[in-house]
């Protein structure tokens, strides 16, 4: 086919294969007049609503570890609304290949522990450099919880 021949010389290695010029071809001899796709209804995202969201938000605080594929089977959706739900709603990003940062280690927590007792005992003997706390409303045996 001539047309094929004229566009390997204007394009080289980058143009249409052969069945691809057949078909615009052919399209073409039929009546079509626009290299456009034709506008055409489009299926609607189901799967992407904000129940979705919330419940995958709910499956990864409760297990940082969970995989795209468990995720997607426990709420019966398909693979790729998954990552879209994760990225670009809930703007999750892997961390060391958990969705959130590592647990605390046993030591972490006993660390952490010691410093919040002591921070206690230092407000319990000097209150006033402690009163913004209450100020704000914010219970101090909160803000120790471990």
């Amino acid at each position: 086919m001539e047309i094929c021949s004229r566009l390997k010389r204007q394009y080289g290695e980058k143009t249409l294969s052969n069945i691809s010029v057949y078909k615009w071809n052919s399209a073409f001899k039929k009546g079509r007049e626009m290299v456009e796709n034709e506008p055409h209804e489009r299926r609607l995202r189901t799967s992407i609503t904000g129940e979705t969201s919330d419940c995958v938000d709910a499956l990864i605080w409760e297990n940082r570890q969970i995989t795209v594929r468990k995720l997607s089977g426990i709420l019966n959706i398909i693979d790729g609304s998954v990552p879209t739900i994760i990225k670009q709603h809930l703007q999750y990003s892997k961390v060391c290949a958990l969705w959130t940062p590592c647990l605390l280690t046993d030591k972490h927590k006993s660390t952490r522990l010691q410093v919040a007792q002591s921070l206690l005992s230092w407000y319990e003997q000097e209150e006033d450099f402690f009163g913004f706390y209450h100020d704000n409303g914010r219970d101090v045996d909160a803000l120790l919880h471990v």
